[in-house]
């Protein structure tokens, strides 16, 4: 009776398996925190840094929007089209 009690404590499914996935499971997911810390923690510089160098705010604005100031013109320089390169030779 005592051996079926030691077995089911340790190979049940509140066991030492179950013990170990758990612990796995709890590494993975700190791990996961750590790099979910990380991420907020360089969002937040990021996020201070445009709230603060207005340089950096622009280039952003410019780079990423298409923003222009009034007056600015906008050249975009496109890639040849294949008809084209075979008309230049």
């Amino acid at each position: 009776m005592v051996l079926a009690g030691v077995a089911l404590v340790q190979f049940g499914d509140s066991g030492v398996p179950a013990w170990r996935r758990l612990r796995a499971q709890d590494a993975e997911l700190t791990r996961e925190v750590d790099e979910l810390v990380r991420r907020n923690e360089a969002l937040s510089r990021d996020l201070k840094s445009l709230s603060e160098d207005r340089e950096t705010l622009e280039r952003l604005a410019r780079e990423k929007a298409g923003m222009k100031r009034p007056e600015e013109a906008v050249l975009k320089v496109l890639p040849a089209t294949d008809a084209e390169q075979t008309a230049g030779n």
